[in-house]
């Protein structure tokens, strides 16, 4: 755990990492369902539907809604044209961002560590939509607390040229980099590509799984950022 003492930069991701934006999925889809006309009988096996694929194309990095929920609709005889999708896509991500909460212990944390003088950076990925994933970083009241906001297929191809063009920038080595993620492919993609940069993996559980299945190789492994505050605030007395 002596790795932590070193560290002048955190990288980290957003959702499951600072804010729960999956909790609401299921009152979202209700609405969303009920838009677009789902009928009462089978609102509910909508909902269950629409969070399986949630899960699904989540897992296929595919996080642009427009592709895959005219597919959705029609397994309910839902007839949508392109331009009612763009508009139920926009009020998902609004409703989304609005609903979304920030998970325990995120926002000691971040003030904790910014009082040391370590910069946070957020590395995330996007939304499937240019610009939406900042726009909802940046109206997030943790934001404050953020240098930049980065975003892979945004700002960025992959997450390892963004760190290394942030170690270039910040003049930090990677030993002087922490990684925070919740999933295990973006961790093992960073340990692959910046050797000697810890990594740090929030065990976040919600109701979507397939993404936060299988191996991941994290230095660290915490429930939330409470427990790993806690492990540097141990640090700094021993």
């Amino acid at each position: 755990m002596r790795i932590l003492r070193r560290i002048k930069v955190v990288l980290t991701d957003f959702d499951g990492v600072l804010v729960d934006s999956y909790s609401c999925l299921p009152e979202i889809y209700r609405e969303i369902g009920k838009m677009a006309g789902v009928p009462l009988s089978r609102l509910e096996q909508f909902v269950e539907r629409a969070i399986e694929y949630e899960d699904i194309e989540d897992a296929r990095k595919n996080y642009d809604h427009r592709k895959w929920w005219p597919r959705l609709f029609r397994e309910f005889a839902i007839d949508v044209n392109e331009n009612i999708i763009n508009n139920l896509a926009d009020l998902f991500w609004r409703m989304r961002k609005k609903r979304s909460t920030i998970i325990r212990g995120a926002k000691e944390f971040l003030e904790f560590i910014t009082r040391q003088g370590i910069k946070v950076i957020v590395l995330a990925g996007n939304d499937g939509k240019r610009g939406l994933k900042k726009l909802r970083v940046e109206s997030s009241p943790l934001a404050k607390f953020f240098e930049e906001i980065i975003i892979v297929g945004d700002d960025v191809e992959d997450r390892p040229s963004a760190v290394i063009d942030i170690s270039r920038r910040y003049g930090v080595a990677f030993g002087e980099i922490l990684f925070i993620d919740d999933k295990p492919d973006p961790i093992n993609e960073i340990h692959d590509a910046c050797p000697n940069i810890s990594t740090v993996k929030v065990n976040y559980r919600g109701i979507l799984k397939r993404s936060w299945q299988g191996n991941c190789r994290a230095d660290i492994n915490v429930d939330n950022l409470k427990e790993l505050l806690a492990l540097i605030l141990n640090q700094k007395d021993s």
